[in-house]
């Protein structure tokens, strides 16, 4: 069984698509192959009366060129899926100006 068939069995064991029916699933997506694997996922095992997939992504601009990659790919992604796509962004500055224990502190916060 190829790989990306066993996650999505895995996945749909642990969380059976029935218990997700008609709700939205928001899935926070940073554009790295995890979260990209995960979204879609659970865009092929959905049906028809699963609930909306809607897609956040936070653009923490902390990679400069690479951070503004991550977030075209992942609306590229979204829009291909269908799903809405929410992006916030914050300047690095603004991030280094939160309250916590260092900038990836910060940044989750953010």
């Amino acid at each position: 069984m190829p790989e990306s068939h066993a996650f999505e069995a895995r996945l749909a064991s642990e969380w059976p698509v029935p218990s997700w029916s008609g709700v939205g699933v928001l899935v926070a997506v940073s554009g790295g192959p995890d979260s990209l694997a995960l979204l879609r996922a659970l865009h092929r095992l959905r049906n028809a009366n699963a609930g909306r997939l809607l897609i956040a992504h936070f653009n923490h601009r902390l990679r400069g060129g690479d951070s503004d990659a991550d977030e075209a790919l992942v609306v590229e992604v979204s829009a291909r899926l269908g799903c809405p796509c929410e992006v916030g962004r914050a300047s690095p500055e603004e991030i280094r100006s939160r309250n916590g224990d260092g900038l990836e502190a910060a940044a989750r916060q953010a």
